[in-house]
This record gives structure tokens, C-alpha cells and sequence, in this order.
């Protein structure tokens, strides 16, 4: 479930290898939409932000304007590393 994608060590650094990681399967994704016909409009998206996950793949893509993928990304540092969050609500997408 959408919850059990949480790190166990809490909130993670995206820096360094994890960042570009993460990039590169957010690419790997606009191209596979792209080829599969159903290209994204804004942001892929991780589902939930990697920093909680600490996975390169999400547990779901979306398709964010830029201002809400900045807005999600840009209140993480407002918790610091290790910070384990007590659940998050998901609509679904």
C-alpha cells in the first residue's frame, strides 16, 4: 500500500546518486508515456517525493504542474533528514 512505500529511516537526502537516479527514471518515464501515446502535460512526478521514499521509482507517477511538483518538493526541507512522517493521504491518480 501507498504507505508501506515510506522509508523506514524517515525523510532521506536527495543529493548525489539518489537525485540522479531519480531523474533518470522520471525520463525514462516522459519517453515510455510519449512512445505509449499518452504523453505527459507537466512534471512527472514521484508519488510519494522520493525524499520520503528513498527509492528512484515512486510508488505512482504524476502528471503536477511545475508549481505543484516545486510547492511538494520545496516544503520537504522544512523536515529535517530522518523525519518520519506518521502517514500521508492519498487520493490516487
Amino acid at each position: 500500500a501507498f504507505n508501506e512505500q515510506l522509508s523506514p529511516t524517515g525523510r532521506v537526502s536527495t543529493k548525489g546518486l539518489l537525485r540522479r537516479q531519480a531523474s533518470h527514471a522520471a525520463a525514462l518515464e516522459r519517453a515510455r508515456a510519449l512512445a505509449a501515446g499518452t504523453p505527459y502535460r507537466g512534471v512527472v512526478g514521484h508519488v510519494p517525493d522520493t525524499t520520503w521514499t528513498g527509492k528512484p521509482e515512486p510508488f505512482e507517477w504524476a502528471d503536477q504542474s511545475l508549481t505543484v511538483n516545486s510547492s511538494m518538493g520545496g516544503q520537504a526541507p522544512k523536515y529535517p533528514i530522518g523525519y518520519k512522517p506518521t502517514y500521508f493521504v492519498y487520493a490516487g491518480g
